[in-house]
């Protein structure tokens, strides 16, 4: 059985076991390649392995002998599962795999925003400790406890990211679709009014696309933060470039972006304030090896016929 692993260099830096994937068949690893190069190497397939690599109509019929779709991602909106359906194309994902990796990027994005640490540590490699007798007092770091953090998106990874902030001190509140025990669930403006932090923990669906736009961006607190380690999606980029340029808020850090790798024409990359890491959130070296072991058990699970996580 031929298995193809498309976009391997979003996956893996060269220091993951794969051999749980290589024994259930004989595995093809391809790195980036475009959409006709990539049917091209998935001819004969039965299983794609995807990360970031768009799956849509076109790269089905071109391959009609692939049945299955694996997802080295929780999120899927990278593939037409429309499209997958209507050909009886299985397709699953890998839900909770970085729970502890995400929540603890999105809190470390908070602390930096708070603390200004990033800003310190240049200072110093800039020398400008080195010409002061004793601190360098011109960030104007800030306590967490006591402040309130808003989380959109209730799910594993932000239910991990409240209690990090619970941990802190911090007065957590929440906006999902359903109740959201033991935190006070509240309405979208409530979120945007309140929470001095607010993070987002969503996937990008046609519901929730460009959930933080500029009227939403007008009812938060000049001295807010907002973090995205979930979908850029999420974000009308313009718009908080402009809340951000306008220091109508304080801050961003996004782990995702719109445009992956972000444009330095991109106004988010332009915009004061506005720290951005490489989608990065989800890779700690154990998480990627867990996701890897779990992408195989999926598909050896469907081989079976008992496939667990289907999507499609």
């Amino acid at each position: 059985m031929k298995i193809v692993v498309l976009d391997f260099e979003t996956i893996s830096d060269g220091a993951l076991d794969l051999s749980s994937l290589d024994r259930i068949g004989t595995t093809q690893y391809q790195e980036s390649c475009s959409p006709a190069r990539a049917a091209q190497e998935c001819r004969g397939a039965f299983a794609v392995l995807v990360n970031r690599f768009r799956v849509d109509a076109a790269f089905l019929d071109a391959c009609p002998s692939v049945r299955y779709i694996g997802t080295f991602s929780t999120g899927y909106n990278q593939i037409d599962l429309d499209a997958c359906r209507s050909r009886g194309v299985c397709v699953c994902n890998v839900p909770a795999y970085s729970t502890q990796a995400v929540s603890q990027h999105a809190f470390c994005l908070a602390l930096m925003l708070a603390g200004k640490t990033h800003l310190y540590a240049a200072d110093v490699r800039a020398g400008k400790w080195q010409q002061r007798d004793y601190s360098v007092f011109c960030h104007h770091p800030e306590e967490v406890a006591s402040k309130t953090f808003g989380i959109f998106g209730l799910g594993n990874i932000g239910r991990a990211t409240a209690k990090l902030a619970e941990a802190f001190g911090m007065r957590v509140i929440v906006h999902t679709r359903s109740d959201a025990p033991p935190y006070p669930s509240v309405s979208k403006e409530q979120l945007f009014r309140e929470s001095d932090f607010l993070s987002l923990h969503a996937p990008l669906t046609d519901q929730t696309k460009h959930f933080v736009d500029a009227p939403s961006l007008a009812l938060m607190k000049p001295t807010a933060y907002l973090i995205n380690t979930a979908r850029g999606g999420l974000i009308d980029e313009d718009a908080l470039a402009a809340a951000l340029n306008g220091d109508r808020i304080a801050g961003a850090a996004l782990d995702c972006t719109v445009n992956e790798p972000v444009k330095p024409t991109d106004a988010v990359f332009r915009a004061k304030n506005c720290l951005i890491t490489p989608h990065i959130a989800w890779g700690a070296t154990e998480t990627r090896q867990r996701l890897a072991e779990e992408v195989a058990e999926n598909l050896r699970c469907f081989l079976e016929g008992t496939p667990r996580n289907k999507i499609a």
